[in-house]
């Protein structure tokens, strides 16, 4: 008997979760042969190939460093508190605008680095061209984490008690300030991916003004509106009737810190990702098979 791709997306969706158990090598690799077994989908299981990758255990500090480029960071404190953390990426800077790099929903700048190569990563591209490149994190990412008041834990309904909408408030403005300031410049380019051309689309829309410091706006991917959307399992979590049991559910496995690892299971995962990559594999199969709207 084989099943479906959406229940396989809720099969491996559980899998995911447990990365937060500590769960041996051998029940994870499993976990994974029984869903190829069971499904269409189809994991490769590298188990030697990751253990020779010199770069799986380096700081973002120490990758940028090594490609011959000085970082900095930054901390930037928004008008309600949040601290947010921002890398500075240069070279020779010659050019006269300096460019952020705004992240899509639940991720952080290190996805832009995830290549690697002088050839292919974007922001060595513009760093080596002699941009002043800054990649900036959303308020809640591993990144930024801090508050001037608030914790995670003693004041968890207060921390986490933002959207996109604080983000396009605060975030936004914050970042523009502080790094118009450091570089003594008046204009900037602004290069968002997914929520993060969301979160301009509704900054200028809350103050138009902000357009004053742009020099360009350059979406990646953008989305504006999603209720046209045909994803299968978007539609899945959207449904009203569904609502009460899934929000128990995240409610039971703490939702907004459902995907920053705690610092203490660091080295556990990491042994488990050194001989296997089918977590990463499993999030490319997804993206193939089930996020894309049928044409």
């Amino acid at each position: 008997m084989r099943i479906g791709n959406t229940t396989s997306f809720l099969i491996i969706s559980l899998l995911l979760i447990t990365c937060h158990a500590k769960l041996s090598e051998e029940i994870m690799i499993k976990v994974v042969k029984t869903i190829e077994q069971y499904t269409d989908l189809d994991f490769t299981l590298n188990i030697n190939a990751s253990a020779q990758d010199t770069n799986l255990y380096r700081t973002p500090f120490e990758m940028i460093s090594i490609q011959g480029l000085y970082i900095e960071i930054h901390k930037i404190v928004a008008q309600d508190g949040y601290i947010l953390t921002a890398w500075r990426i240069y070279s020779e800077v010659s050019q006269p605008y300096p460019i952020i790099l705004q992240h899509g929903l639940l991720d952080c700048s290190f996805s832009w680095l995830i290549n690697n190569n002088v050839t292919q990563t974007l922001p060595y591209i513009l760093a080596n061209l002699g941009y002043d490149v800054w990649l900036t994190n959303n308020r809640g990412n591993r990144y930024s984490n801090e508050h001037k008041f608030f914790t995670q834990k003693l004041n968890y309904n207060q921390y986490w008690g933002f959207s996109w909408d604080e983000m396009a408030a605060y975030d936004v403005p914050a970042n523009i300030q502080y790094i118009l300031k450091n570089a003594g410049v008046e204009k900037l380019h602004y290069l968002g991916h997914s929520e993060g051309t969301t979160q301009m689309f509704a900054a200028i829309a809350l103050n138009p003004s902000i357009q004053n410091y742009l020099k360009s706006f350059n979406g990646f991917g953008p989305v504006a509106f999603i209720q046209h959307q045909r994803s299968p399992v978007i539609s899945f979590l959207m449904d009203g009737e569904l609502y009460p049991e899934l929000r128990a559910f995240l409610d039971d496995v703490d939702e907004q810190n459902l995907l920053v690892v705690n610092s203490e299971d660091t080295p556990l995962i990491g042994d488990f990702c050194v001989k296997c990559h089918s977590c990463a594999l499993v999030l490319l199969r997804l993206s193939v098979v089930l996020l894309q709207p049928k044409i």
